[in-house]
């Protein structure tokens, strides 16, 4: 029996399928001219867990950019929910908290919602 097994869809008439052992993982990859998605899932022996990868990558024209999307343990909240949730809480507390040249989208929703608790 496989242990990760994926399905992809598109022009043909059924969907193709595939299968991936502990030791070789499974991973997929979507593109367009203007680059590329790669998902990838791994057994990860020492925590024994499944892992998966998300990244942008450039597609064979040049065209895309290289960036970690997100990475986590497959049936877990995802770093990014994590975050989320931890800024929430900091911003629902109405800490004061600086947070500079972390994340300019981070650091734009921060101040939008700290300036909008402000003119409430």
């Amino acid at each position: 029996m496989s242990h990760f097994y994926g399905t992809v869809c598109g022009q043909a008439r059924t969907d193709a399928s595939r299968r991936g052992s502990k030791n070789g993982g499974l991973q997929t990859t979507a593109a367009s001219w203007s680059g590329a998605v790669k998902v990838s899932l791994s057994y990860d022996e020492k925590a024994e867990c499944n892992r998966y990868y998300v990244e942008q990558i450039q597609w064979q024209n040049g065209g895309g950019i290289n960036q970690m999307i997100d990475e986590g343990v497959v049936g877990q909240p995802s770093r990014t929910q994590q975050n989320s949730r931890m800024f929430e809480k900091i911003l629902n507390s109405k800490m004061v908290v600086t947070l500079v040249g972390i994340d300019p989208e981070l650091d734009a929703v921060i101040d939008a919602k700290l300036r909008e608790e402000k003119n409430g």
